[in-house]
């Protein structure tokens, strides 16, 4: 038997929850109508990935400087 990776696993089950998420959300607009629908998609999905990123987070350490360089791409302040 060959050893799979966690990111292949991880991969496989994103796949079939996006194939489930989308049937799920079809019934749902039919019940709730599209807006009411795509906001708890939205909130649901915000509450698990949170979740998931908690369990799994990395300890690393940053310095608040090294989130500035998206700012400074925009800016043309490089």
């Amino acid at each position: 038997m060959k050893f799979i990776s966690s990111g292949m696993l991880f991969a496989i089950a994103s796949m079939m929850l996006m194939g489930v998420s989308t049937f799920i959300y079809k019934k749902s607009t039919l019940a709730l109508g599209a807006t009411n629908a795509t906001f708890y998609y939205y909130l649901f999905n915000i509450v698990i990935a949170m979740g998931v990123w908690l369990f799994f987070r990395e300890e690393r350490q940053f310095a608040c400087q090294s989130l500035l360089w998206p700012l400074r791409c925009v800016c043309f302040l490089w």
